[in-house]
């Protein structure tokens, strides 16, 4: 027996499942348990669900910590190591973006902008080549090699 709970029109809730093991309308009709996205009536909000896995094992003394520490926030354990977890990734991937400088070796940087490009024979003899990819010469011996490879 499905219904229609009424604060999401488009969200069925099996009788015999709580509201927090509601499928969407699209899971019923699929047959899939996660669906990529769950939808409003008014089309106005798009949540993307979970249904990616991650594991991690711990000990049980972490897991009380952690357990304690989300119930305290009134959190699930879930959504308290996601939260956490993802801003600490977002943070190392952000430190790998943005270098900071001091004073002195920015200005040294700026400089080194400034200054005329140096030549490098080496460099300017590799830039003359005719490049591999465009010599069908060249390619073909290379097909016929790794074909040999294989």
């Amino acid at each position: 027996m499905l219904q229609r709970p009424r604060a999401d029109p488009l969200r069925l809730t099996h009788a015999r499942l709580g509201p927090t093991q509601s499928r969407t309308l699209g899971d019923w009709l699929s047959g899939t348990p996660y669906p990529a996205i769950c939808r409003t009536l008014d089309g106005m909000s798009a949540t993307p669900l979970k249904s990616a896995r991650i594991e991690v094992r711990v000990t049980s003394d972490q897991k009380q910590v952690i357990e304690r520490a989300a119930a305290l926030q009134g959190r699930s354990v879930t959504d308290f190591i996601s939260a956490l977890v993802t801003e600490e990734a977002e943070e190392v991937v952000q430190s790998t973006r943005v270098k900071t400088l001091s004073a002195e070796a920015f200005d040294d940087f700026l400089r080194a902008l400034d200054e005329p490009p140096r030549v490098i024979p080496e460099l300017k003899r590799l830039f003359q080549k005719h490049p591999i990819w465009a010599d069908p010469e060249r390619m073909a011996e290379i097909e016929f090699i790794s074909a040999r490879v294989r």
